[in-house]
């Protein structure tokens, strides 16, 4: 897969860089000769306006990358043609081939070499000697196309190589040890070859052992994590309930606490009353020693008349006394 995907990758960056290139080539000629000089982008003047700068900023939009490419891919020969060597040089055919007067020369210092007994009085001038072993030289021509010519010295000297006689030696016992013939491959027998299969058939089996083992505590783990946020919502749901219902209990205590509180105003607001009336005292303190003596009661005298609907203190008592679920019997009128 990995190899699919580079082979991929380069195929791309490959056609990519031969779109570039084609694409900086159909520039190439136009900005060579609008622009001549310029070697970077830096080196374009853009405050001048004129026909060069217009036509870049046009190219640019395309090719921005020309100047980059351009260096990258420059003349390349085989894009742009160029003549190789010098094709129109002519070559001189008399300088290839060896002249009679070069072999004289050659012979007559040979035998000068082979005649070491000589008189020096026969030997000519030195200036005659130059003019012989330095004939004159050939056209100037390229090198390549030359052939190389040896030097007389070591003509002479391959000739008497070749003439004088090679003497006989011995041949000499070589001091090197000889290498150690190679030693062909072992054949391996069929049970060989069989416990190596299944060695490796058994490792494999432990590789896949080993990744399902992974899978299955991957698994596991994930499996653990969901349950533990499944039961840390669940407890925070029940810690919500709980702190619900003990705010409700809260409340429901206060509410108690003050219908007690209302309750005791109003039992001590008909105490008082009850103390400033001589008259029905005794009635009061009768009816206070009985159950539900803070009820209002319908023998009342004119006094406790106040506590009646139709006075405005005793109707704000039981006004009061109305939110909190206290539904008393309202105080009766007095008989007639």
């Amino acid at each position: 897969m990995a190899s699919k995907l580079r082979n991929s990758w380069a195929e791309k960056i490959k056609n990519r860089l031969k779109r570039m290139g084609e694409i900086t080539r159909g520039y190439m000629e136009e900005m060579g000769e609008t622009g001549a000089g310029v070697a970077r982008e830096c080196d374009i003047d853009m405050t001048a306006d004129n026909k060069f700068t217009n036509r870049w900023i046009e190219i640019k939009k395309v090719c921005p990358w020309f100047f980059e490419m351009r260096d990258l891919i420059g003349e390349r020969p085989n894009l742009i043609r160029t003549g190789i060597g010098n094709s129109g040089t002519d070559i001189d055919m008399g300088a290839l081939a060896n002249s009679e007067g070069e072999v004289e020369v050659i012979g007559e210092v040979t035998e000068r070499e082979e005649n070491p007994l000589t008189d020096d009085d026969d030997l000519p001038h030195p200036s005659t000697l130059g003019e012989l072993s330095n004939p004159p030289l050939p056209t100037p021509i390229r090198p390549a196309l030359a052939k190389p010519e040896a030097p007389e010295s070591v003509l002479s000297t391959k000739h008497k190589i070749e003439e004088t006689p090679a003497g006989k030696t011995p041949a000499r016992a070589g001091t090197s040890k000889p290498a150690d013939p190679a030693k062909p491959p072992k054949k391996k027998s069929k049970m060989e070859e069989f416990s190596a299969i299944a060695q490796a058939e058994e490792v494999s089996r432990q590789r896949e052992l080993e990744l399902a083992k992974t899978k299955v505590e991957a698994a596991a783990m994930v499996k653990v994590e969901s349950q533990k946020a499944v039961l840390q919502a669940k407890l925070a749901i029940l810690q919500s309930k709980k702190e619900e219902r003990a705010e409700k209990r809260r409340m429901k205590q206060d509410m108690k606490m003050e219908k007690m509180r209302l309750m005791h105003q109003l039992q001590m607001a008909r105490l008082q009353q009850s103390t400033s009336d001589p008259g029905p005292s005794s009635h009061a303190a009768s009816r206070s020693s009985t159950p539900g003596s803070f009820l209002p009661d319908a023998s009342m005298s004119t006094s406790d008349a106040s506590m009646s609907p139709s006075s405005g203190a005793g109707l704000n008592d039981w006004e009061a006394l109305a939110p909190f679920g206290m539904f008393l019997p309202p105080p009766h009128a007095p008989e007639s």
